[in-house]
């Protein structure tokens, strides 16, 4: 399964030392760890500046345990 955390800078200015932390669904534990990213149940990557109106996605790919069928999981937050 692909992870995607989208971090995006609504302004009004560049925003500088961007760190953004996710917690993980039970049972979730990504297979591969991004850049600038420390993972375990939580997964914490610093980002750095972000220029106004800029998205910075971080990519991974997930495992579950318990299956191995595809599930689609999403989260929003502000």
């Amino acid at each position: 399964m692909r992870f995607v955390i989208a971090v995006h800078n609504t302004g009004p200015s560049l925003a500088a030392g961007v760190t953004v932390t996710d917690e993980l669904p039970a049972g979730l534990r990504l297979a591969s760890k991004p850049d600038r990213c420390t993972i375990g149940q939580k997964i914490t990557c610093a980002v750095g500046r972000t220029r106004i109106r800029a998205t910075i996605p971080i990519r991974s790919q997930s495992r579950s345990p318990r299956t191995s069928r595809p599930a689609r999981l999403r989260r929003t937050r502000a």
